[in-house]
């Protein structure tokens, strides 16, 4: 398989997962809200030791589950064939795979206030962000560090309509990374966010045995990216008759995790419940021992349109009126 065919082959891939624009009506464009999102770690030694982090957890993603829509990665060539492609302990395409299947899980429906309008869930330029100064006071002090800081624009339902923004942030290892989980942003009567954030310290698997921890689960828009590849790969096939693996705890594993190895294994995970009524307008600060959030929501206001400026229409002369032009230079010639 040549490198087009390759880069095609991937861009078939996405089609499927990508939604066709929805539209706002002017009226809906009212419980449009901009949110600004800063999560952050404390990274104090002594911050959390007198906790006791219990580990029955109940950790799950819920089913209205939206991922933030960033900028489409470009889809380098890699230069694979088709024996490669298809085995199953390949090492070199696995960095590839990684990033087709993140742009994969990102691929959301796309929804926007008009055709000309900015899309909900999509990431807003750095200049949108408000608490950068904040921000960058917390990270002076030494004593924390970012993990998640975004901002964007989306409607707002009620608890039992709204959605949840799926929440990955932080350094990865294998296919987790160190801050996991969601926030759903609701209004009722108040402005009222809900959080179920889990951080997690993971240690290499290497001369060690496996810390008696749950295995973090994996995001919906994940799973079906996976299985997605899989499928095209036909990973079920080129492995054998034992298509499911176990992995650890008994779980099961699909055939596209079976591609990676297990290099890190969860040490401790801690977790983030928490429920705040919200003012729009106003900072607001979420506490957690060994983690932090700031928060902003503020009503989304469409930019007027300017209306459309005509150039003046210019008065037509003739040439025996005109000043200008020839008969005009032979009147003025001595």
């Amino acid at each position: 398989m040549n490198n087009h065919r390759l880069a095609h082959y991937f861009m078939l891939l996405l089609a499927p997962l990508i939604g066709v624009s929805s539209t706002y009506a002017d009226e809906n464009r009212a419980n449009w809200y901009q949110i600004e999102l800063f999560v952050f770690a404390n990274t104090n030694p002594n911050a959390g030791s007198n906790e006791r982090w219990p580990q029955n957890l109940g950790l799950s993603y819920p089913d209205n589950l939206v991922e933030l829509i960033y900028p489409t990665p470009e889809i380098e060539e890699t230069g694979l064939d088709t024996e490669q492609a298809l085995d199953p302990q390949l090492e070199g395409i696995k960095t590839d795979v990684i990033a087709l299947e993140d742009s994969l899980s990102e691929a959301e429906p796309e929804q926007s206030l008009d055709s000309t309008g900015p899309e909900a869930y999509a990431v807003l330029p750095v200049e949108n962000k408000e608490l950068q100064k904040h921000v960058n006071r917390l990270l002076r002090t030494g004593q924390h560090r970012l993990l998640f800081h975004e901002t964007w624009l989306q409607p707002f339902e009620d608890r039992q309509k709204a959605v949840s923004i799926l929440v990955r942030a932080g350094e990865q290892y294998d296919r987790h990374y160190e801050l996991e989980g969601y926030v759903t942003f609701s209004v009722e009567r108040y402005l009222h966010i809900n959080t179920d954030l889990w951080l997690s310290n993971f240690i290499s698997t290497m001369g060690s045995e496996q810390m008696p921890w749950p295995v973090l689960p994996t995001p919906p828009t994940v799973i079906k990216a996976q299985q997605q590849i899989a499928n095209e790969l036909n990973l079920s096939t080129s492995m054998g008759s034992a298509p499911m693996g176990i992995g650890f705890f008994g779980a099961q594993r699909r055939p596209f995790e079976l591609l990676f190895d297990q290099q890190y294994s969860v040490e401790r995970t801690v977790v983030m419940r928490q429920h705040r009524r919200m003012r729009s307008n106003e900072l607001h600060y979420l506490d957690h021992p060994l983690m932090g959030i700031l928060v902003k929501v503020t009503p989304y206001e469409a930019p007027e349109s300017e209306p459309e400026t005509l150039e003046p229409e210019q008065p037509i002369t003739s040439d025996a009126n005109s000043t200008e032009g020839p008969a005009a230079n032979e009147s003025k010639s001595p």
